[in-house]
Parts: C-alpha cells; sequence; structure tokens
C-alpha cells in the first residue's frame, strides 16, 4: 500500500502476516499480539457481545497455542457475565 505523508512524500508501506488466529472468532475485534524472550507470548484483545465488550490481556504464555487457549477461556468466563 502507499501513503502520502504530511509532507506529500509517498511511501510504500511493507505487507506483514497476521498473528493473531483469533481474529473475527467469537466476536474477537484483535487488537495488538506480542512475543519475546522474556515477555513470551502475549496478547491484548476486545470481543463484542450483543453491544457488550469484554477486555483482557494474556501475558507470559509458553506458547501461541497456550495464549490463543487462555484469551478464548477468558473470553467465554467474560460472555458469561454479560
Amino acid at each position: 500500500a502507499k501513503t502520502i505523508t504530511k509532507t506529500g512524500a509517498t511511501r510504500t508501506m511493507a505487507a506483514w502476516n497476521n498473528t493473531n488466529a483469533l481474529l473475527g472468532w467469537n466476536g474477537t475485534l484483535g487488537i495488538k499480539t506480542g512475543s519475546g524472550t522474556e515477555a513470551k507470548y502475549c496478547l491484548v484483545f476486545a470481543a463484542t457481545l450483543n453491544g457488550e465488550q469484554v477486555m483482557g490481556a494474556v501475558l507470559t504464555s509458553s506458547s501461541e497455542a497456550n495464549r490463543t487457549a487462555d484469551v478464548k477461556k477468558l473470553i467465554n468466563y467474560g460472555y458469561a457475565r454479560i
């Protein structure tokens, strides 16, 4: 994609791959994934059910699979209380 800066210059943006497998799952809007040596696998998320939002964060999961499972548990927990 090309963008125009406020000075009028044109820049070409690089494509990237989405690492958030939860986008669109059960009303999940996404937000931000992250990973690193010390932080491990993290995700800040938001999800919507019947106009109500659930938001949360999973930090220091040991794997992407565990991060995904933890987020699903938290979203379902939040939905059960809406």
